[in-house]
């Protein structure tokens, strides 16, 4: 999974070939119940809406890989944008 994710899906969401106003997306995973999970964060609503009724976010459950496909939206927090580009993370 992570040779899959680190090919496809890391490619899919650089800044070159990211949806546009996309400014990070974060992918986890549980072992225990094979599930991933992908957090996106976009600069504006409207970016993320017009991602929503892409090709591209439409495509999301034909992968092979993927069973299921489920989403809710939050807002994040005024104040939150001064954390989160800090800086990278050098997770394992």
């Amino acid at each position: 999974l992570r040779d899959f994710m680190a090919t496809q899906y890391t490619e899919t969401f650089n800044r070159a070939n990211g949806p546009a106003g996309l400014r990070g997306k974060c992918f986890t995973y549980k072992a225990d119940t094979a599930t991933c999970s992908g957090f996106y964060m976009f600069l504006d609503k409207a970016s993320m809406n017009a991602y929503l009724e892409s090709d591209t976010w439409k495509a999301q459950a034909a992968a092979p890989n993927i069973a299921s496909v489920s989403f809710s939206l939050h807002e994040v927090l005024p104040g939150t944008e001064r954390s989160i580009d800090l800086g990278s993370w050098k997770g394992k």
